[in-house]
């Protein structure tokens, strides 16, 4: 089912984020890809300068907090809580996240305060979680980092969906790609590789949106349709997210177990 403020949303955003990005029109790509590549390497430009902007460092900051293997447990240190605190203040201060918190406010599904927000996104996202006996994985961890599922040496990547992620393992020679499995507008990639020689089958990633445009959709989309499809609209193209839901014994207390752009 179709609902019309949502799309309405996701194409405000959408609009927002490219303004910010300064890829309205698609004219000035930070980024071009070779989706017919035979080396390995998607990307065949990038402009790094994009990556030093504030909520985009801060973003990669987090990325080497985390042992990827599944079953081994996660311990954060205070330095990493204050990594998550740093980037979740600087999304929230963008025009995309306050639009998201708008409309999340007017479905009663975030508080009211800055800080009620901010604690929100930090528990969905940054709680650590048992997947696998232990405590191990958290929804950021497992949609933007990626995992492996169990520490075999040809164990499946699980999650895995952002694209700076991506090419900043490609760049160093830690992802390889292997095939594209398909596109929808607006450069929404479906993509095979491996990562550390461990397969990831395919993995859906928004190319180009920037990390408070990623965490504004997703989250948007698992308050508001939780273990469904989330019909979006962008640049006039229609737009899926699938999310799941990681419940507890409390009916308060969940976080993201997956969220990703269906392709």
């Amino acid at each position: 089912m179709v609902d019309p403020e949502l799309i309405t949303l996701s194409e405000d955003l959408y609009k927002l984020d490219q303004a910010r990005t300064g890829n309205a029109g698609k004219q000035q790509l930070d980024w071009t890809v070779n989706t017919r590549s035979s080396t390995g390497r998607l990307f065949t430009r990038m402009n790094d300068a994009l990556l030093t902007k504030p909520t985009y460092a801060k973003f990669i900051a987090l990325l080497d907090n985390y042992n990827p293997v599944l079953g081994r447990s996660e311990e954060v240190t205070p330095q990493e809580r204050a990594e998550q605190s740093s980037f979740l203040d600087a999304i929230i201060a963008t025009p995309v996240m306050q639009k998201a918190w708008t409309f999340l406010k007017s479905r009663g599904l975030a508080p009211s305060s800055q800080s009620g927000f901010k604690d929100l996104l930090q528990r969905i996202w940054f709680t650590i979680y048992k997947r696998r006996g232990q405590p191990d994985t958290s929804g950021f961890e497992h949609v933007f980092v990626g995992e492996l599922d169990g520490g075999a040496p040809n164990a499946p990547v699980s999650g895995f969906h952002n694209w700076v992620r991506y090419y900043l393992e490609e760049k160093a020679g830690r992802a390889v790609f292997q095939r594209w499995k398909g596109q929808t507008d607006p450069d929404i990639y479906g993509l095979q590789f491996l990562w550390n020689g461990h397969p990831k089958i395919k993995s859906t990633m928004a190319v180009g949106e920037s990390p408070e445009m990623s965490v504004a959709v997703l989250t948007t989309c698992f308050l508001t349709v939780p273990n469904n499809e989330c019909k979006l609209r962008m640049g006039g193209a229609p737009v899926s997210v699938i999310t799941h839901k990681w419940t507890t014994r409390s009916a308060q207390e969940f976080y993201v177990a997956s969220a990703y752009y269906d392709s």
